[in-house]
């Protein structure tokens, strides 16, 4: 491409005539199309002084002191101005491309980023660029709403083409301006074509940085509002403001640029993977592919991510060879990959192949070591083997403390994660312990607002709510959530999986007027800013149908399970492990509308697929074998309910321990299938099951209540009571519940019922009595 001169290159067209927007402005403010070409930057800043001169200035500077003064006594725009003049009429014509930028900006970046973009096009024409301070009087007076709304962008359509300078990328100015936003709005309505660009400098700092983390920059987008965005005159933010709360409203306008850039990324991101074979050989090109990758596995779309980072893999294999640094980052980026698909064979042979690798070439406990024993101990948690997952967590985190001190924020990880597993193992006191020794680290050495310090309280505020301490779980959930908000933005992942959990807490306390809002938000914003087809999404797809479940709204509940299903099945394969949890909720909800021969259909299904995902003594294989037995029950085929019970507890009991959660519910229902059968045990075990719970737990624990009522029940059931006597002890018992489980609780709602019942009773035999 040739270099412009200053001069319009023979075959470029010149207008010296005024260039209006005729069919789209009112007769006292049509819109200037004026624009300059590009060569012209360069001579207007030579007949300023030169770089040097304007070095510092920024757009509003040069307004002001430059553009304003020598426009004054014609009160014209500079474009107006050339085009008066012989001498520079012949740069002026109709503009080809808009530059939307910031005016509190470097005028002098500005200028270099604008060039930079055009340099790398092989444009048969010399592109004319409209910019405000230069095709837009200076004297006009401020416009009225309809001008906005109609005829600036009416403009843009004209126009056709839209520049936007991202300068700094990492915290872009344009994106806190408001006429920048309106610009970029105007573009998307228009369906005119939208490009960044930066300067030369920043484009180079860029690449770097998304090549080697392309997540950075949908963080950044995370934290874009365009309810904040600011004009340096007021009026045109009211009236921008204004528009656009009318015409679109200010969370759409959010996802409309969160849409827009991240498309833009991800074609950024292919310009340089889809190369002819002959540009693939360079040693950038892997990490470009892994990138790509690594914006496909954010985004969820796993399928699109898998053949990248195998490409990336296998050339990184074939270029720096096996042992590698970088290869044997992508191996282990592949594997975790593979366990996402539910894929855990093959990711625990990569995991392990890595771990060896790296091992042999670095030593068994160097950093980079532990890093793959601590993803290989997260694989084995998720395949439920805690006998491998265990040990490796503890070793990992000794070393790690040893190698760093045990206060260096390398521990926090494996920390995290061995908390998390005697969390999950019911070791409640050794969890708790842990997480607070986690979180009190993490702020130290962190900060308070880092993300890592976030999720391990967001794990901490889990623990509560199952320990029954709702005042500190639902304070944390709420904390997490809003510092998420601040940190990352309302529109980020980890934001909307702060809401997410919140909502699910709700539902778990019974509160679901709060909880379906909050979950019916959270779903709404999944699907605008992370799409409908995102992991996270299905997520809530599934706690709302749940939410339907729970208040009886049975066919809304059936048509978003299968809904969340197609889709899951759709996006991430028929077999992946994500999918067990609708079939198995699907299968409760049968139950409940006593499609029994349906129910038992999907929960063979999906006890089936459990075991060959996750083995036979995995905590989801008792929990979907438990409630299989309890579809026995209801179907009056106790036998094959009590062989159920009988094996699925033994083996609880064994891998998780006699007072596990699963345990204690398997233990619990049994002892409901022998109240049928008249069994003598049947009394001892829930007494047993009580008093365990109450040492777990505590003894307003939503499962210790639970069991009391079930105590509580069967003693009624067995005339231990006289009515009077029932009746004051479900009396008390109903206090206790509305307190520490609150009136929507379903323990609170079968207790109320249960005294109505009783009282009941007692009204009848005093009717009775009376003679009425």
């Amino acid at each position: 491409m040739s270099n412009f001169n200053g001069t319009p290159h023979l075959g470029f067209t010149t207008k010296n005539e005024s260039l209006r927007q005729e069919d789209s402005a009112t007769d006292n403010s049509p819109f200037p199309l004026e624009g300059f070409y590009l060569s012209y930057l360069d001579v207007f800043i030579d007949s300023m002084g030169g770089s040097e001169a304007l070095k510092g200035w920024n757009t509003s500077r040069i307004c002001e002191e430059l553009v304003k003064v020598q426009t004054t006594d014609f009160k014209v725009s500079w474009c107006q101005k050339l085009l008066s003049e012989k001498a520079s009429a012949h740069f002026v014509s109709k503009s080809t491309w808009f530059i939307s930028h910031a005016w509190n900006s470097s005028f002098l970046d500005d200028v270099d980023a604008i060039k930079s973009y055009f340099r790398k096009l092989n444009l048969s024409e010399e592109p004319v660029i409209w910019m405000s301070i230069f095709s837009v009087s200076q004297h006009e007076s401020e416009k009225a709403f309809e001008w906005y709304d109609k005829v600036f962008t009416n403009a843009i359509k004209t126009i056709g083409n839209v520049l936007m300078v991202l300068i700094p990328w990492k915290d872009p100015i344009t994106l806190t301006r408001a006429w920048c936003v309106f610009e970029l709005y105007a573009c998307v309505k228009t369906e005119s074509n939208f490009q960044v660009t930066m300067t030369q400098a920043e484009e180079i700092k860029f690449m770097d940085d998304i090549r080697l983390d392309p997540i950075q920059f949908i963080n950044m987008l995370g934290n874009v509002n365009s309810s904040k965005s600011d004009s340096f005159y007021k009026i045109d933010k009211i009236t921008i403001h204004d528009i656009i709360t009318q015409q679109i409203g200010f969370k759409e306008m959010d996802t409309m640029m969160f849409r827009i850039f991240k498309s833009w990324m991800l074609e950024t991101l292919h310009a340089k993977v889809d190369v002819p074979e002959s540009e693939m050989d360079s040693e950038e090109y892997p990490q470009w592919v892994r990138a790509l990758g690594r914006m496909y596995d954010d985004q969820g779309d796993l399928k699109k991510a898998e053949p990248l980072y195998v490409n990336c893999l296998e050339r990184f294999n074939q270029t720096l060879g096996p042992d590698h640094s970088d290869t044997l980052h992508s191996m282990s980026n592949l594997a975790r990959l593979y366990s996402k698909f539910g894929k855990f064979e093959d990711s625990e042979r990569l995991y392990l192949d890595c771990f060896e690798r790296t091992k042999r070439i670095f030593g068994e406990y160097h950093e980079r070591s532990l890093l793959v024993m601590n993803n290989l101990s997260e694989l084995y948690v998720m395949k439920g083997n805690y006998e491998k997952a265990m040990p490796l967590l503890e070793t990992c985190l000794y070393k790690t403390a040893e190698i760093f001190t045990e206060n260096s924020k390398e521990c926090l990880t494996p920390m995290n994660n061995l908390a998390s597993l005697h969390h999950e193992f019911g070791n409640f006191s050794k969890a708790t312990s842990m997480y607070n020794e986690c979180i009190t680290l993490s702020r130290e050495v962190l900060g308070n607002d880092h993300p890592d310090t976030i999720d391990t309280e967001s794990n901490l505020a889990s623990l509560y709510s199952e320990l029954g301490d709702h005042v500190h779980a639902e304070e944390l959930y709420k904390d997490c959530f809003e510092r998420r908000k601040r940190v990352f933005g309302e529109k980020h992942p980890s934001t909307l999986n702060s809401m997410h959990n919140l909502a699910s807490y709700y539902n778990a306390r019974g509160n679901y007027k709060e909880g379906e809002k909050m979950c019916s938000e959270c779903l709404s914003l999944q699907k605008e800013f992370l799409g409908e087809d995102y992991p996270d999404t299905f997520k809530s797809m599934s706690e709302l149908a749940f939410v339907y479940n729970s208040q009886r709204r049975y066919k809304e509940a059936e048509e978003m399970y299968l809904d969340c299903l197609a889709r899951r099945e759709r996006v991430l394969g028929i077999n992946h492990a994500d999918n067990l949890s609708t079939i198995n909720n699907l299968a409760e909800l049968y139950h409940t509308l006593e499609k029994l021969d349906k129910a038992e259909e999907m929960y063979l299904r999906c006890y089936n697929r459990t075991q060959e995902i996750y083995g036979f003594d995995h905590p989801n294989t008792f929990t979907i074998s438990h409630n299989i037995a309890t579809l026995y029950v209801t179907k009056n085929e106790f036998a094959k309910a009590e062989a159920v019970f009988l094996d699925t507890l033994e083996r609880c009991k064994r891998v998780l321990g006699e007072t596990h959660e699963i345990t204690l519910d398997l233990m619990n229902e049994l002892a409901s299938l022998y109240v049928s059968q008249g069994n003598e045990k049947v009394e001892n075990m829930f007494i047993d099951c009580l008093e365990r719970r109450k040492q777990v737990l505590g003894e307003n624990h939503p499962q210790t209540l639970a069991s009391t009522y079930s105590l509580l029940s069967y003693r009624y059931s067995q005339r231990r009571f006289t009515p009077v006597e029932a009746l004051q002890h479900f009396e008390d018992f109903l206090v206790r519940c509305e307190e520490f489980l609150g009136k929507e609780h379903p323990t609170t709602k079968v207790t109320f019922e249960s005294v109505g019942v009783l009282k009941k009773k007692e009204v009848k035999k005093h009717q009775e009595f009376l003679g009425v």
